[in-house]
């Protein structure tokens, strides 16, 4: 088993526990986790994330996953400007494409309010959010959880993200995409990886 598959299994441990279904001791805590990996193991982490979603399914634990990359096309689609953006691609600079797509992909004025819609028509206990690499620099991290702090407040949201969330003594938290790319400070998610380890002591 890889350092990786062992990381998951621990994951499946706390995520099917009472105390974490139930948010005990989280007191008034937003219920954020993210659960880190290397860069470099973005393709093992993608399959070991939809064998934990299969497994806590047959669990009993309804897990609603949302891959923000793949959300960002859906939501252009409906947009009717998919085909428009691709097309576009390979016509003007990528700086200029980037700024579109965040324009087009507003977390606050579009993204937000869609994954509320969706929590909204599912049941859920658990919400999982992947994809991060991917949807890289249309959507940054950080202002993704900022925005789902007053959306998602009563069951735990497992953000699954390829690089560092570190703290830094005097200076708070640190999400540190790829493990080199700063994406700024956020302050108010666990870190699963040592969520877990606790749990096992």
């Amino acid at each position: 088993m890889t350092n990786l598959q062992q990381q998951f299994e621990n994951h499946y441990r706390v995520i099917t526990s009472a105390g974490f279904l139930q948010r005990q001791g989280l007191a008034n805590e937003v219920p954020f986790f993210i659960s880190t990996f290397s860069a470099d193991q973005q393709v093992e982490a993608e399959g070991l994330v939809n064998s934990l979603f299969m497994r806590l399914q047959t669990q009993g634990v309804d897990v609603l996953k949302i891959d923000l990359f793949e959300f960002c096309l859906e939501l252009l689609e409906q947009q009717g400007v998919l085909e428009d953006y691709l097309a576009m691609e390979s016509q003007i600079k990528k700086a200029d494409l980037k700024d579109a797509l965040v324009g087009a992909l507003s977390v606050q004025d579009k993204i937000a309010p869609a994954i509320a819609r969706k929590l909204a028509e599912q049941n859920w206990k658990v919400l999982f959010l992947c994809g991060v690499g991917r949807a890289y620099p249309i959507l940054r991290t950080h202002t993704v959880l900022s925005n789902l702090q007053s959306i998602v407040v009563s069951q735990p949201t497992v953000l699954f993200f390829p690089g560092r969330y570190t703290f830094v003594d005097g200076s708070g938290a640190s999400l540190d995409l790829f493990g080199n790319l700063n994406e700024e400070r956020y302050y108010r998610a666990f870190n699963l990886n040592n969520y877990q380890l606790q749990q096992s002591q």
